[in-house]
């Protein structure tokens, strides 16, 4: 066998080094405790109330908010000129979502898209300055002359309520664009507004493709199917940080529901890995694994684990 030609190692050697780079490059996909925000209360025998609230949506976990997602109610009632706040009353409920700095959504703005749905260049944004754009909103106008009588409720947006559909989202990153989805509820109805985020993802590498649901590779969530995480993948991961925020040390626990390979790395908001932790086979069962960051800066940083099927992402958060 004749040996490797100098030219030849060293070029494998520095595709090595890229590979190793960008190890947590790719969608990166963040599950989060479902997040829930209502505006439901009923002004009875008042004048005016208002409720307002907001979701800050960092898609790449990076610190910065990237979207707001806002949820809000405001009643108004009217007397009839006898001083009972009981006779008419006009009403707005709604959920918006705002893009912030060079960020955009999809057009028309805040459209729902089913999963798998395409999202990309090709796809339409949302252009010039920030403003609210509604994904649900019910209202109804009265006239102001304390006639008793109101306007028809009008329904603007075409989310449907009660129902997981994603959004689709371009931030900006470095000068890069990347496209990402955030997975959300929605119910805005005469005597309310809710929304719930669930979950998202951003692909990292620059202006290339992401499906709607995309969390790794080719890989769409069990959730959006409508059938359980269990039954589409049994190799679900569990992943979690203790303490985090933290300075030196933690403790990564995760569990594996099968004998699988996973591996385990620390990367930067870029998806540069700059630390690997683990990389290896695990056989069913909970695990702990001490994480040492001594050698790392203070800043946010991505904790990935990898397995051939699953990708689950935590933000980590080093202090010194």
């Amino acid at each position: 066998m004749k040996p490797n030609k100098p030219g030849t190692l060293l070029l494998f050697i520095i595709i090595s080094s890229i590979i190793q780079q960008f190890a947590c490059a790719q969608v990166i996909y963040t599950d989060i405790k479902d997040s829930t925000y209502t505006c439901n209360k009923k002004c009875g025998n008042c004048y005016e109330y208002s409720c307002s609230k907001t979701y800050a949506l960092d898609l790449n976990n990076d610190g910065t908010t990237d979207f707001n997602i806002n949820t809000g109610r405001d009643v108004r009632n009217w007397d009839g000129g006898d001083g009972n706040y009981c006779c008419t009353s006009e009403f707005s409920n709604w959920v918006s979502i705002r893009a912030l700095n060079d960020n955009s959504v999809l057009a028309p703005p805040g459209s729902a898209v089913m999963a798998g749905s395409d999202i990309s260049s090709a796809s339409a944004w949302s252009t010039g300055v920030p403003v609210n754009f509604n994904l649900r909103s019910v209202s109804r106008n009265c006239q102001f002359d304390y006639s008793g009588q109101c306007g028809t409720i009008r329904s603007v947006g075409d989310w449907p309520n009660s129902t997981d559909r994603y959004l689709g989202l371009k931030i900006s990153l470095n000068g890069k664009i990347h496209y990402g989805w955030a997975r959300l509820s929605v119910v805005v109805d005469k005597g309310k507004a809710l929304s719930k985020i669930k979950d998202y993802a951003y692909e990292g590498i620059p202006d290339r493709l992401i499906k709607a649901g995309q969390m790794g590779p080719g890989i769409l969530t069990a959730k959006t199917a409508n059938i359980s995480l269990s039954e589409k993948q049994p190799d679900l991961i569990k992943l979690s940080v203790l303490p985090n925020p933290f300075s030196i040390s933690a403790t990564v626990i995760f569990s594996v529901s099968r004998k699988e390979k996973v591996s385990i790395n620390v990367c930067n908001i870029a998806g540069q890995m700059v630390k690997k932790i683990v990389d290896k086979e695990f056989n069913k069962g909970n695990y702990q694994i001490k994480l040492d960051t001594k050698d790392l800066h203070a800043g946010i940083y991505l904790l990935q684990l990898r397995t051939s099927a699953l990708v689950r992402t935590e933000k980590l958060i080093i202090t010194k």
